[in-house]
């Protein structure tokens, strides 16, 4: 996970000086940093939603322009935690990469559409039992300048947390495995990193 956090921020500080090096060739990258903040749940009439309850989820991502119109790449992590009204609990850390795309519209509003897919740390409680997971994602986002290099807005993204691959354990061949069906829901803050 510090490698991870690590590479992340060289990534991001790095986006400056690539941009720098593409604006002479008709497009730019208009590097984006965001945080984002609210409710995870499990996904309403999931066999989950049965046993775990919202709680509350938050991460950090950064965007950079395609080459293509209205195309963007998204690279993000986030931290989400969920819980019973007893004692079990499910902690998951997804890091993903994602497509996005820029609905062209004539008000002063971003509107982003997102696919994507990458990995979860996630660990189970009582059993506190942790495994790294698939994950793949479909979201969308809508966003409001304020001011030249901020925006605030919401964002809703359902996640797909792949564990039906996975054997039952020795000792409990009657255990149940099912695949996370989970939804956020939260308001994001994106600041430019160039403006341009």
């Amino acid at each position: 996970m510090k490698r991870f956090l690590l590479g992340f921020a060289l990534l991001l500080a790095s986006i400056s000086s690539i941009s720098a090096q593409y604006e002479d060739r008709g497009w730019k990258l208009n590097p984006e940093v965001g945080i984002w903040f609210g409710p995870a749940a499990p996904f309403p009439g999931s066999e989950l939603s049965d046993i775990l309850g919202p709680y509350i989820g938050g991460g950090a991502y950064g965007r950079i322009q395609l080459p293509w119109k209205n195309l963007y790449s998204e690279l993000g992590i986030s931290i989400n935690g969920y819980r019973s009204s007893a004692i079990e609990k499910l902690d998951t850390v997804p890091i993903y990469l994602s497509i996005n795309y820029k609905i062209p519209l004539k008000v002063r509003l971003n509107l982003f559409l997102k696919v994507g897919g990458g990995a979860v740390y996630a660990t189970n409680y009582p059993e506190q039992h942790s495994n790294w997971l698939p994950l793949g994602f479909i979201g969308t986002e809508v966003s409001f300048p304020m001011g030249k290099t901020t925006t605030l807005g919401l964002k809703m993204v359902y996640n797909l947390i792949y564990e039906e691959h996975l054997s039952a354990p020795p000792d409990s061949p009657d255990f149940k495995i099912i695949n996370g069906h989970m939804i956020n829901v939260g308001i994001v803050i994106t600041f430019k990193l160039i403006n341009g």
